[in-house]
């Protein structure tokens, strides 16, 4: 799916969402090409954290290090075949005085899951590049039902 080789790693990341704070595993694989650093991550919920609190937790990490507020992010509609459809998957349009981004959250299972294009912000062709990326997700086969997870 990355346009390019990818770096892989693992390590351990404090999320917060609310009054629910947890620590999760993180895979990510993330790249560079084209001007742009590519990534996506998953992470394993623990038994006792819903998708939604996991994709709203991941959303406002992902947001600081750009410092980027709720107003710099514009929603994308987006359908991802075969991921759960509650929570609903999403994607955002970042733009800040240094960075542009988009960034997509879907469940499936007991994972979550991001996708993300990253940029300097006068960077031209990030949105267009991110819809050949993101249109590219196909997950094999039927995710397991809300009440299954």
């Amino acid at each position: 799916m990355l346009p390019c080789k990818p770096d892989v790693a693992t390590r351990q990341v404090d999320l917060q969402q609310g009054t629910v704070a947890f620590s999760a595993n993180l895979q990510l694989q993330g790249c560079e090409a084209g001007g742009f650093q590519w990534t996506l991550g998953r992470i394993s919920l623990p038994p006792d954290v819903l998708p939604a609190t996991a994709m709203a937790a991941w959303q406002q990490a992902s947001m600081a290090p750009m410092q980027a507020r709720a107003q710099d992010a514009q929603p994308v509609d987006w359908w991802v075949a075969g991921a759960l459809q509650s929570p609903q998957p999403v994607r955002l349009k970042v733009k800040t005085a240094l960075h542009q981004a988009q960034l997509g959250w879907f469940a499936r299972g007991n994972k979550v899951y991001q996708l993300a294009v990253y940029g300097p912000a006068q960077a031209k062709g990030l949105d267009d590049t991110a819809d050949i990326y993101f249109s590219g997700i196909k997950l094999p086969g039927r995710a397991p039902s809300d009440n299954q997870i």
